[in-house]
């Protein structure tokens, strides 16, 4: 299992990075946007969809709601700049603030996970539920993980080998030191030292790239308790993906990436996390830019 999971990691890793580095815009969006679209196909799945035209459906709507934004984002800028001003709407702002409905949710979900890990389990949501849930956290996380790229390509990756070394983190601190399970109703594969090395390797990680990039001490500071406060997340996004499954009573969410399952298997972590990250980013460069 490790195995598989070594070598797809090895492969994959390569060549999203190139992607990221070296595509433009539209070609990067496209990108996440077919990833996120993979994910919403095995969502379906989870939420007991089991018409093929029906979960075809969910992915029409998800890829609709995904390309909205986009191209509101886009017709704003456009707009803006055949105008000659920027006292329209920078950035699209109004697309900026709709993540924080998105974070509400997450954070109502870390919530409830933490308190009431059992009455979770016992719960059985009506299928639109699920299905509506599954839409909102999945275009969400498209756009805001899309507009990272406004940022820089720097700062995408260092998102994602963020999420990438807390998960490693915590896999290996886990097997380690592993005895006090995190949530074992829902994941009894996650412990609180796993919890712990995943945030240790998150604040060593980020204070090495800030220093790399010059940031001042204020600065870096700040990273860090983005970056915290981002995996954290990361682990509720997990943990509710967890919860999916043992509604659905499956292991994986599909087959799609040897040793890891399905493609939502391999960013649950990514979906939960972006938009606490691009939110808490939106309100540093306030004092930054």
């Amino acid at each position: 299992m490790l195995k598989y999971r070594i070598l797809t990691a090895i492969i994959l890793t390569p060549l999203v990075i190139l992607i990221i580095l070296k595509s433009s815009y539209e070609f990067y969006a496209l990108f996440i946007g077919i990833v996120m679209l993979l994910a919403a196909w095995e969502w379906s799945d989870l939420a007991g969809v089991k018409s093929t035209v029906l979960r075809v459906v969910f992915v029409g709507a998800t890829a609709l709601g995904i390309f909205s934004l986009y191209a509101w984002s886009e017709l704003i800028d456009l707009i803006s700049k055949l105008m000659e001003t920027t006292q329209l709407i920078e950035y699209s702002g109004v697309i900026d603030w709709i993540v924080i409905p998105a974070v509400i949710w997450w954070i109502f979900i870390s919530v409830v996970l933490k308190h009431f890990p059992g009455k979770m389990l016992k719960l059985k949501p009506k299928r639109r539920t699920k299905i509506f849930v599954g839409w909102f956290v999945l275009v969400t996380a498209c756009v805001y993980m899309t507009r990272l790229y406004f940022y820089g390509t720097d700062t995408i990756l260092f998102f994602l080998f963020m999420i990438w070394f807390a998960d490693i983190a915590a896999y290996f601190a886990g097997k380690r030191w592993g005895r006090t399970k995190l949530s074992p109703e829902i994941s009894p594969g996650k412990t609180v030292a796993g919890l712990y090395g995943a945030l240790a390797v998150t604040v060593l990680y980020t204070g090495v790239a800030c220093q790399l990039l010059g940031f001042s001490g204020q600065r870096t500071v700040d990273f860090i308790m983005l970056s915290l406060l981002a995996v954290m997340f990361s682990v509720s996004g997990d943990l509710f993906e967890s919860l999916l499954k043992r509604w659905r009573g499956v292991k994986d969410s599909g087959r799609m990436l040897p040793g890891h399952g399905g493609m939502l298997d391999r960013i649950d972590s990514m979906i939960a996390a972006v938009p606490v990250f691009y939110l808490g980013l939106v309100l540093m460069s306030e004092n930054y830019l």
